[in-house]
């Protein structure tokens, strides 16, 4: 639900309903866009990190680490800065509607079936759907390319299965106190962790 933009506080469950509405394009299709382009960003702009050490070390680096390390050489500087023209985009119809707001609030993840040990080059299956397990399983990376949005990650309780969940607060450009003033309002209301029935099994 998108609250009242005078209300204070605009809740979403992603950022591509927001681009979706701007652009026209389905959800599902300014989702794959988003992913797409967050992990060509993320790779160029990271990725090469991993691949010094990768190539200094082959004997100490995990299969995770070389799997991201060996996608970051493929990745081109045309993708990256079609990366930059998407997170454009976004910012164009987020960054407005923050003005207005305290905050965005957004799940952390699309799904609590994430496993321990999900390998990112694997699919999963979430009801019936194989996904990425890398980007399609997780809302964080669109804003890791909104870098001027502060975010702070909470924890929001315990899923039906045990583990635990988490929310993203995401706050106007440069606001970097605003998350932190959200988190501490929702912890007040609702404390995190205080109690064996709000922490998860170990």
């Amino acid at each position: 639900m998108v609250s009242d933009y005078g209300k204070g506080l605009l809740t979403d469950d992603s950022i591509a309903r927001l681009m979706s509405a701007e652009t026209g394009k389905p959800l599902a299709e300014a989702l794959a866009e988003t992913n797409a382009s967050a992990r060509d960003y993320l790779d160029h702009l990271f990725g090469h990190t991993l691949v010094r050490e990768v190539d200094a070390h082959p004997d100490l680096v995990c299969d995770y680490t070389r799997f991201y390390a060996d996608r970051a050489r493929r990745s081109t500087v045309d993708a990256f800065f079609s990366a930059l023209e998407v997170a454009g985009r976004m910012y164009e119809t987020i960054g407005p509607i923050l003005e207005a707001c305290d905050a965005l609030v957004c799940p952390s993840l699309v799904t609590h079936e994430v496993e321990a040990d999900q390998p990112p080059w694997a699919l999963m299956d979430v009801r019936g759907r194989s996904i990425d397990s890398d980007y399609e399983s997780t809302l964080l990376p669109p804003f890791n390319m909104l870098s001027r949005l502060p975010v702070l990650a909470v924890p929001a309780g315990i899923a039906p299965n045990g583990l635990p969940v988490g929310i993203q607060i995401v706050s106007r450009s440069y606001d970097d106190v605003g998350p932190f003033r959200v988190a501490a309002a929702l912890e007040a209301s609702a404390p995190w962790l205080d109690t064996p029935a709000r922490r998860p099994p170990l």
